[in-house]
């Protein structure tokens, strides 16, 4: 015991020092954004801070490959302790990161100082300024950072992303990393410090269109009228950058009209291959992460409208792969009901253009990130989800077991009549019961044998009671007259123990032949005697209306 009670006592204090040394270096962190902000290009000031910044994490990292610090609204926290929570320049940080979407930072153990320059950069970028262009892990992968990382919690990812970023580096920008001395040491130029890396791509944000071109609505008009082909993939080339350049609430219009022009020519029987094909590439180059996030944005701010809803949904098929994407990474953040009722019914109206992507979120260990791409699943109704959705049914989960169930009852099928049939059959009793009323949603007479044999097991002590209850649910769902036999033989038994248990299976029964009606039914419930059980002689009256109700008026 007193051994447990020292290993605890070290960890504590272990965890403690990490916290303390994450104060100091979140500390240099913030010190650096202000400088960048308050000193001039090429200051000296600049590498100093830099230094310090970097110095700052690098005791953390003498014996570990990473650290990582969640980041909330109020503050930063290290395995649930406090970093420097009564610091204002530390909450100060920590809500402009939050508000950035970042909620997990990693550093890793070759922290680099142009990565950390890099970073603070798109860090001073206004947050709408990086959602509209991707997020900020996405910025970062295009500045080619690979020693910082926001929200990543499986390691072998980052590794993984970090060797192709590398090899980009090296392959298509044909330059080596600066080491730590040569990257400071270009801190000390004006161009350097405005651009530390002249061979990376140019910042999304300052797209503009080119001098001298038409204005948006004229170009848009010109690219509309055209007939001659190639005079139109020249104009919609001269078009993409200036969609991009318009990315406002003043120009949304456009925008939208832009895609669904698109759009449209791609569906078209009247232009020409070369014509919609020239769409479709146009529409590839306009699907970056700055112009999805506007679109998602025009989405959730009440755009919508119903008379325009056709025209939404053949956009958001056009825009395909990387819009789902997009919009299931943002689902998954998003706590506001209506705003992931928007996201939610966008990715069903993809249809199968979405499924590859929602597909691929089963790999996600969270597990209400699975629930989601469960019910979209389930939505869509593709056989193709068939199999993914099976696996979840092994889900540690209930509330994931039990969507993913539900999705493969609408998508239905022979194959999942099986799949349900070996639920039945297993040791799974939440699920089971969920199964039968599954079964009785799809409504497939093939179905009846699966629930008949599942009531016929010998059970005198009623351990079975509620799925068997649930088993007649489906039953009288499913409506067929050739389960009633059957039916009046539990209305019928009587056994001498457990009488109440049986009362509520009998009660069951009759409430099933109420929902499949026909005159067999009808005549067999009026000729039932009064019942001593309550519960059975309310089903017998409630069954009576129901079953009346089926008939043909005299």
């Amino acid at each position: 015991m007193a051994e447990i009670t020292q290993s605890t006592k070290s960890s504590s204090v272990a965890t403690k020092l990490t916290a303390s040394q994450l104060e100091t270096a979140l500390k240099a962190l913030a010190k650096l954004l202000v400088s960048i902000k308050f000193y001039p290009a090429g200051h000296p000031a600049l590498k100093t801070v830099t230094v310090d910044a970097q110095a700052g994490f690098l005791p953390l990292l003498q014996t570990e490959e990473s650290v990582s610090v969640v980041v909330r609204r109020t503050g930063f926290f290290y395995e649930d302790e406090s970093i420097g929570g009564a610091n204002p320049m530390l909450q100060k940080l920590a809500a402009s990161l939050f508000a950035r979407r970042v909620q997990r930072l990693t550093i890793l153990k070759d922290l680099s100082c142009r990565d950390l320059w890099e970073t603070a950069k798109v860090l001073l970028l206004d947050a709408d300024i990086i959602q509209k262009n991707g997020g900020l892990q996405t910025l970062l992968q295009q500045a080619l950072v690979t020693t910082i990382w926001t929200n990543a919690v499986d390691m072998n990812s980052i590794f993984e992303l970090k060797n192709q970023i590398e090899e980009e580096k090296s392959t298509f920008h044909g330059t080596a990393e600066l080491d730590d001395d040569e990257f400071l040491a270009a801190l000390g130029t004006t161009a350097a410090t405005e651009n530390s890396d002249s061979s990376l791509p140019p910042a999304p944000e300052v797209v503009a269109a080119p001098e001298g071109e038409l204005p948006f609505e004229e170009l848009l008009k010109a690219v509309e009228m055209v007939s001659d082909d190639q005079e139109f993939i020249t104009l919609l080339q001269r078009l993409v950058p200036v969609v991009h350049a318009n990315l406002t609430e003043k120009s949304a219009h456009l925008v939208l009209q832009t895609l669904s022009f698109l759009t449209n020519c791609n569906q078209s029987s009247y232009l020409g291959e070369e014509k919609r094909r020239a769409a479709r590439q146009t529409m590839t180059q306009l699907s970056s992460p700055a112009l999805l996030n506007f679109y998602i944005d025009l989405l959730c701010a009440r755009r919508r409208f119903e008379d325009h809803r056709v025209a939404w949904d053949h956009i958001s098929r056009a825009l395909g792969d990387p819009l789902a994407k997009l919009l299931l990474t943002r689902l998954a953040a998003e706590e506001e009901p209506a705003t992931r009722k928007v996201f939610t019914e966008t990715l069903i109206s993809q249809g199968d253009v979405a499924l590859a992507a929602i597909i691929a979120t089963l790999k996600d260990d969270r597990w209400q990130v699975l629930r989601n791409a469960a019910q979209l699943l389930g939505e869509i109704r593709a056989a193709a989800a068939i199999e993914p959705l099976r696996a979840l049914l092994r889900h540690r989960e209930l509330g994931v077991r039990r969507e993913a169930l539900r999705a493969l009852t609408r998508i239905g099928g022979s194959s999942v009549i099986n799949i349900i049939a070996k639920i039945l059959q297993g040791k799974d009793i939440e699920l089971r019961r969920q199964a039968m009323l599954c079964l009785g949603a799809i409504k497939n007479p093939a179905t009846i044998p699966l629930l008949v044999q599942f009531l016929q097991i010998r059970d005198w002590q009623f351990q079975h009671l509620e799925a068997k209850v649930d088993a007649l649910k489906a039953l009288g769902e499913i409506g067929s007259t050739e389960v009633l036999p059957l039916l009046k033989k539990i209305v019928n038994h009587r056994p001498l123990f457990y009488r109440s248990r049986n009362d509520t299976l009998r009660a069951a029964a009759l409430l099933a032949m109420g929902e499949i009606g026909g005159q067999q039914a009808l005549e067999f419930l009026e000729a039932m005697e009064d019942d001593s059980s309550p519960v059975v002689e309310k089903a017998i009256v409630h069954a009576l209306k129901q079953a009346q109700k089926g008939l043909p008026n005299d």
